[in-house]
């Protein structure tokens, strides 16, 4: 009776094995954490509640970690219906939403993952004179997402993690910082600066940024404008 009950316990646990792989050199990508989490029909994802024992809940999570060239491979998993979600920092999952997969006895299921390499933003900010603007606020916004910086103390910056597409880039003066000195005795005042140095959003250069790429040695020179009371 144990050695049937074993064997039919092996009919129902399958194999799930795949690759993740670069969208962009096609070269397959180590160190992905690959999961699989049961789903409910019904409900999607099934969570457990505080009265399940953890043993029970850890039944209907699997994973794994792509090896040097992208392969990766989960044995025992139960029949049934799973969302499959993939993660590695400085990647981003190709497809949007979540991907769901069945399970069921007979040959191992095989994924075929793809993963966009994201890219990186960096350059500094200058006051009217040349000198660097340490604690400028930076904010990059575009078609992939936003990001918001402070720069260091020589007024660089660095933006990780870009997905691809097309960005603007803005900087503002610190907070705490003095405003220029006045012009023909008219009050002045530190202006949100747009790449490559324009007041207006309408007018900024667009920074167009490729999968995986990287743009470096941008320049922002903080302007100033004239200051009223209305």
């Amino acid at each position: 009776v144990c050695l049937f009950l074993a064997g039919a316990g092996m009919l129902g646990a399958q194999v799930v094995e795949g690759s993740v792989s670069n969208s962009v050199t096609r070269i397959g990508v180590s160190d992905v954490q690959v999961r699989l989490q049961r789903m409910d029909p019904n409900r999607g994802i099934i969570r457990p509640t505080e009265a399940e024992q953890v043993s029970e809940a850890q039944q209907e999570l699997y994973e794994a970690l792509t090896d040097v060239s992208g392969k990766f491979r989960i044995e025992g998993v139960k029949d049934g219906k799973y969302s499959v979600t993939f993660f590695r920092e400085g990647f981003s999952a190709l497809r949007s939403g979540v991907m769901a997969v069945e399970v069921k006895a007979g040959d191992p299921l095989e994924l075929e993952l793809k993963m966009t390499p994201l890219g990186r933003v960096t350059g500094r900010v200058l006051d009217g004179k040349g000198r660097p603007v340490s604690g400028a606020r930076l904010a990059l916004g575009g078609t992939a997402g936003a990001q918001s910086r402070v720069a260091d103390e020589n007024g660089e910056f660095a933006m990780e993690n870009v997905g691809g597409g097309t960005y603007t880039l803005a900087a503002g003066a610190p907070d705490e910082w003095d405003p220029p000195e006045p012009v023909e005795g008219k009050k002045q005042a530190w202006a949100l600066t747009y790449y490559p140095g324009i007041i207006h959003a309408d007018s900024a250069a667009r920074i167009v940024v490729p999968p995986g790429g990287e743009v470096t040695g941008l320049e922002i020179k903080l302007l100033e404008i004239g200051r009223a009371h209305v």
